[in-house]
C-alpha cells in the first residue's frame, strides 16, 4: 500500500450524527404502458437504464433519470416475470421469460437469442457464463449466457418459482433454489450437480438471500430460515405468522423481510432475534434497501428507518410490486405506469457535541486488490464491513473481528462473497460499528477479489 495515495473521501462521524429524512418522496418521472406491470424492475447501473416488461408483451429500456424511453421491443406475450440484467461486460445484455417456454436474452432493446425450454420459465438470475431459471415441470435450467446453448438441468421437488441465487457458501460460488413443496438445494453452478438437498419446509415462491455463508428465506406457513450454507443445517428459524412471499433483504448485521400479513420484519442476521415489525398494510413483498433506508410495496411505496422501523413515508399507488433502487432514486410498478421517486435523504446532524468514533477512507482510489481500507477508531470495537454495489444490493464484505483503537489498514483482498470477482464500477464501502455506522464511495478498476 502506498499511503501517500490515502485519501479521504467521506468522514462522518457515529454517535451523536442520525440521517435527516424528507417527509415525502417527490416524484421524479413516471412512464405509462397502458398495460399492466407486474414484475420487478431490473436496474442497469452502468447505463443508467431502468428494465421491464409489461402485459402487452413490451419490453421496455428507459433512462433512470428522466424515463425517456431508450428502447422497446414486442416479444409477443405478457411479461410477468422480473428480468434480470447482465453486468459481466459492457454490453447492455438482460435476460427475461415469456409465455411459450421461451427465455430470451436481448441487447438494449434487441433480441440476441432465445432458449426453447421444456417448460413455462420463470424470473432468471445470472452467473459467469450461465443463466439460470426454473420452469413449471419442476426442472431448474442452466443456458450458456452468450449462446443460449443448454448446459445442465436439475430435477426439483416442486416448482422452483423465485430466481435461482447464486451466492458465495462459504466453499466457493454455488447455486440455490427453493420449491413450493418445501425443499431447498445447493448446486454446482458449472454442472448442475447437487452438493445437498434439505426438505420439510414450507412452500417456497420467492428466492433465497445468501449471505456470509448462509442462506435465508422465507415460507408460506409463516417459517422464516437460515441455513448453513455448507450443509443445509438450519442455523435458527422464526415464525413470523403469516405468509412470507418475500425475498429477503441483508443491511448492517439484520435480516429484513415481508409479510402477506402486511408486516415487514427485521431480525439478527446471525442469531435469528426480533428487533423490530413495522405494519405497513397490505402484503408486503420483498423490500429493498439503499444505505438506512429500506423501500416495501403495499398499497402504497413506504420508506422505512432501517435502524428503528419507523415509516418516514408512503407514497400512494394503485398497486405495488417489489421496488428497486439506483444512485438514490426508487423505481417501482404503479398499476400500469412505472414511475421514478427521489429516495428524499439527505445526511444531517442532530447532536451539537458528537462524539467522533471512526472515519473510513480508501487507498489508491481507484482501487483495485492491492488496495486497502484505512479505518479509524477512536474506540475498540468488532465492526462489520459491507460493499455495496450503486443499487444497493451487497456485493461482499469483511468481518476482522476485535480491533484496538486506532488507525487499521484492512487489504481488499480480505473482501469475502464476490464469487472471486467484481465487476468495474462504483461500490459504496459502509462500516457498522455499535449501531452506528459511517459510508464511502469506492471506484473499482474490475478483477478479481
Amino acid at each position: 500500500m502506498n499511503a501517500s495515495c490515502a485519501c479521504k473521501l467521506l468522514a462522518l462521524t457515529l454517535i451523536g450524527h442520525a440521517p435527516a429524512y424528507a417527509t415525502e418522496a417527490p416524484l421524479i418521472w413516471s412512464f405509462s404502458t397502458g398495460f399492466t406491470i407486474s414484475c420487478t424492475p431490473a436496474l442497469n447501473a452502468p447505463y443508467n437504464a431502468v428494465i421491464f416488461g409489461a402485459g402487452n408483451g413490451t419490453l421496455y429500456v428507459l433512462d433512470g433519470t428522466t424515463g425517456g424511453n431508450l428502447g422497446y421491443v414486442d416479444l409477443g406475450d405478457a411479461i410477468t416475470t422480473d428480468p434480470f440484467c447482465d453486468l459481466t461486460d459492457t454490453s447492455m445484455r438482460t435476460y427475461v421469460s415469456v409465455p411459450g417456454n421461451r427465455m430470451y436474452a436481448l441487447i438494449g432493446a434487441s433480441p440476441w437469442w432465445y432458449h426453447q425450454c421444456r417448460g413455462q420459465c420463470f424470473s432468471p438470475s445470472q452467473w459467469e457464463q450461465g443463466v439460470y431459471f426454473g420452469s413449471y415441470d419442476e426442472v431448474t435450467q442452466c443456458v450458456n449466457r452468450l449462446t443460449g446453448e443448454h448446459m445442465w438441468v436439475f430435477p426439483s421437488e416442486g416448482l422452483v418459482q423465485g430466481a435461482p441465487t447464486v451466492g458465495n457458501n462459504g466453499a466457493g460460488a454455488k447455486v440455490f433454489v427453493a420449491t413450493g413443496e418445501g425443499y431447498v438445494y445447493c448446486l454446482d453452478p458449472f454442472t448442475g450437480a447437487q452438493i445437498w438437498g434439505k426438505s420439510g419446509f414450507g412452500a417456497v415462491i420467492s428466492s433465497c438471500t445468501v449471505h456470509a455463508g448462509k442462506v435465508y428465506f422465507g415460507c408460506l406457513d409463516g417459517m422464516f430460515y437460515c441455513l448453513n450454507g455448507l450443509d443445509g443445517s438450519i442455523i435458527w428459524s422464526y415464525n413470523a405468522g403469516s405468509q412470507i412471499d418475500s425475498k429477503p433483504a441483508i443491511y448492517g448485521g439484520s435480516v429484513y423481510f415481508g409479510t402477506l400479513g402486511g408486516s415487514l420484519f427485521r431480525l439478527d442476521a446471525s442469531l435469528g432475534t426480533f428487533h423490530w415489525s413495522t405494519s405497513l398494510g397490505g402484503s408486503v413483498l420483498s423490500p429493498c434497501i439503499y444505505l438506512d433506508r429500506i423501500f416495501a410495496g403495499t398499497t402504497g411505496l413506504s420508506c422505512v428507518n432501517a435502524s428503528t422501523g419507523n415509516v418516514i413515508w408512503t407514497y400512494p399507488i394503485v398497486s405495488a410490486g417489489s421496488p428497486a433502487t439506483m444512485s438514490g432514486r426508487v423505481y417501482v410498478a404503479d398499476g400500469t405506469q412505472m414511475i421514478c421517486l427521489d429516495g428524499g435523504y439527505m445526511y444531517g446532524i442532530e447532536d451539537e457535541d458528537p462524539t467522533p468514533v471512526a472515519a473510513l477512507s480508501v487507498s489508491g482510489n481507484p482501487c483495485m486488490e492491492t488496495s486497502s481500507l484505512l479505518l479509524n477508531l477512536d474506540e475498540a470495537c468488532s465492526p462489520s464491513i459491507t460493499l455495496y454495489d450503486i443499487t444497493g444490493r451487497t456485493a461482499g464484505w469483511m468481518e476482522p473481528g476485535l480491533l484496538t483503537q486506532g488507525l487499521h489498514s484492512l487489504p481488499l483482498a480480505g473482501i469475502q462473497g464476490t464469487g472471486g470477482h467484481m465487476p468495474q464500477g462504483l461500490y459504496i464501502c459502509r462500516v457498522e460499528a455499535g449501531g452506528s455506522s459511517v459510508s464511502c464511495p469506492m471506484t473499482w478498476l474490475g478483477g478479481d477479489i
